[in-house]
């Protein structure tokens, strides 16, 4: 039988370790992506609603939050957080999540010909924009996930 202290020590040291697992674990913070649609031949309502229906896709993943992004100054005597801005989506995503979230992003856009996007996010102190034809986007997204999926 141990004594009473012994016994006390080794429930604060137990404490100690778990505490020091959760907090290394809260520490990991999600990357934020910026994503930017547009199709071709299509008006402000056909994006509403493809910018909604990706939205809906992404909602289905392990992302932690999106949402449409909100125009910033709002007309006065509005009572809106602001505007949301057809078109453009706000993703956060951990890092362990990131490539399946850009694989499922472009697998949107090559569903359906003419749609088109662009990817910012900031990593590593420094902003990263993406875009251009598909494949490009593709494969800058691609480095993008490794380089960060690496540190």
């Amino acid at each position: 039988m141990y004594p009473k202290k012994t016994i006390f020590i080794i429930i604060i040291l137990i404490l100690i370790k778990t505490t020091k697992r959760v907090t290394s674990m809260t520490e990991i913070e999600p990357i934020e992506l910026q994503i930017e649609l547009s199709a071709e031949d299509s008006n402000d309502e056909d994006l509403d609603r493809i910018t909604r229906a990706l939205i809906g896709e992404l909602r289905e993943t392990n992302v932690e939050a999106v949402s449409m992004v909100r125009q910033e100054s709002t007309p006065s005597g509005t009572k809106s957080g602001g505007m949301e801005v057809v078109g453009i989506i706000a993703v956060a995503v951990l890092p362990k999540a990131l490539e399946i979230t850009l694989d499922l992003i472009v697998a949107w856009a090559k569903r359906k010909q003419g749609r088109n996007i662009k990817v910012i996010t900031r990593m590593e102190g420094k902003v990263f924009e993406v875009e251009g034809s598909l494949e490009e986007v593709e494969k800058a997204l691609a480095q993008l996930a490794k380089r960060k999926k690496g540190k």
